[in-house]
């Protein structure tokens, strides 16, 4: 299990690759997965937030 420092951490460097990166049209199914990704981890860290650490 990670600490939600760990986890804070890893989102910084991955903000920090995604404002690096350099994105063409060719990249759009690449974007969105990521996107897909990202809703997913926020609809998963909200319900836990309003659970607690229930499933």
């Amino acid at each position: 299990m990670h600490s939600l420092s760990e986890i804070v951490k890893k989102l910084e460097e991955v903000e920090h690759m995604i404002k690096d990166s350099e994105i063409s049209e060719k990249d759009r199914e690449l974007i969105q997965l990521i996107l897909i990704k990202n809703m997913n981890i926020e609809a998963e860290l909200y319900a836990k937030y309003l659970n607690g650490n229930s499933k």
